[in-house]
Order: C-alpha cells, then sequence, then structure tokens
C-alpha cells in the first residue's frame, strides 16, 4: 500500500479541554507496543478537530445542543476524508447510535470496547461525569457481561468536583492526590476494581501509582482500539 492509500484517522477532541493531547500520546505509545513503529514515516496520518462543545459537567445536560454539535464536528472530520473516527469523550457516547447513524465512516464505540475489558471479579467503580452516570450506559453494556457498577452518592459528588476542577486549574498535576483518594475510597466500598470513565481526568490519573484495585481507563481502551482498527485496515488494503 503506498503512502496516499494509506486509512487516516479522525479525532474529534476538545470536548474534554485536557483530554485531547493524552489520548494522542497514547496513540503514540500504542503504536509502538502493537505495530512496532519506529521511525516518522510509520505512523499513522491522524485529523485532528478539537471540537468544543455546549457542555458543563456541573449544570444539566442540553442533550439536543450536544448532540447537534457533536454530529456537526463528527461530520466535519469525515468530508476532511478519514476512514473512521475516535472520538475521546465517554459523555458524547450516551447518543452514540444517533451519531453513528449520521455518518457514513464508521465510530468507534468507547464504551463498548472498555466494557470488553471490565474483569469479572467484582463490582466496578464508575469514575465519570454526571450525565454518562445518569445515562446508566456503563451500566447497561456492564450488566451484559454480569458486571455490577458501584455507585455512591460521596463518591459521586467528589468525582464532579475534581472534573470541574481539572478544567480550570493551571496545573492540573497538583490534584493527582485527589484522584488517589478517590481509588482507595471506591476501595474500602468495596469495588474491585474502577473504571476511569471521563477523559478529563487521565490529567491526574498517575500510570505508575500502586493501586489497591485494578484501573480501567476508558481513553486507553479506545485508543488501543484505534490502532487496532488502523493497523487492520492496513493489512486489508
Amino acid at each position: 500500500m503506498n503512502e496516499a492509500d494509506r486509512p487516516v484517522i479522525g479525532i474529534l477532541g476538545g470536548m474534554g479541554p485536557r483530554s485531547t493531547a493524552p489520548f494522542l500520546d497514547m496513540i503514540v505509545d500504542e503504536c509502538q507496543q502493537q505495530l512496532h513503529l519506529r521511525t516518522e514515516a510509520d505512523y499513522p496520518e491522524m485529523m485532528v478537530l478539537s471540537w468544543p462543545t455546549p457542555f458543563d459537567s456541573l449544570k444539566p445536560f442540553d442533550y439536543e445542543a450536544i448532540r447537534t454539535s457533536v454530529i456537526k464536528g463528527l461530520q466535519k472530520l469525515e468530508s476532511a476524508g478519514v476512514d473512521f473516527i475516535s472520538m475521546p469523550c465517554n459523555t458524547a457516547h450516551v447518543f452514540f447510535d444517533e451519531l453513528q447513524a449520521a455518518l457514513a465512516v464508521p465510530l468507534l464505540n468507547m464504551i463498548a470496547i472498555t466494557c470488553r475489558s471490565l474483569p469479572e471479579d467484582g463490582p466496578v467503580a464508575l469514575f465519570s461525569t454526571r450525565a454518562m452516570r445518569d445515562s446508566r450506559v456503563y451500566e447497561h453494556q456492564a450488566a451484559l457481561r454480569g458486571i455490577t457498577v458501584l455507585r455512591d452518592h460521596g463518591l459521586d459528588t467528589e468525582t464532579d468536583r475534581l472534573i470541574a476542577d481539572i478544567k480550570v486549574a493551571p496545573d492540573p498535576h497538583t490534584l493527582t492526590g485527589r484522584w488517589l483518594e478517590l481509588i482507595e475510597r471506591a476501595a474500602s466500598l468495596g469495588a474491585r476494581s474502577a473504571l476511569v470513565g471521563c477523559t478529563d481526568l487521565n490529567a491526574v490519573t498517575d500510570r505508575t501509582a500502586k493501586h489497591s484495585i485494578r484501573v480501567i481507563d476508558a481513553t486507553r481502551m479506545l485508543a488501543r482500539a484505534t490502532v487496532l482498527t488502523w493497523g487492520g485496515m492496513l493489512i486489508e488494503g
């Protein structure tokens, strides 16, 4: 396959203001781990659209306004000639079926991809936006595999506050300690694993930290699937 025929990855980012750059770093990590890429010319072509949406994690979810905005961003990427799209935003997947129906190219389903990686050894604590929790999309997907999602009002409230603070913090890494406290609190409530279901949280997750429970990062799962999909298209082409 010549360079002009290689598949192009579309990435709709910016919906979490600090989420796009970590996702791109994860794509590079996965290219090295899965495909053992070494030179710059080997890496995939990616069209990245940073697309702010009318979303505030502490305010009521405006379904119609957000759905309309996300579809517009996705279609803008599609018109640029991408072969498939990854959208590193959990909350926007609340209306995944409607988004996919508005496109002619595949949109990877971050929620379904992540739930396939959840361990079946006990309850999982979900760390996400309020809108994502209220939609119960993760609960429904997890239930298909017999997995229970643990919910706790105090944990949810502190997660909302942390996400809001990350969005405005000059240096979000200073908030990492609060994230680690949330993980340990989930463990004390009986969770056997923790699901990072908000891309903004990637600004504070510490991959080197030792946790008492397993941590599954939805952004990492999407990055892995993105590279796997690109590599598969490369072979098929």
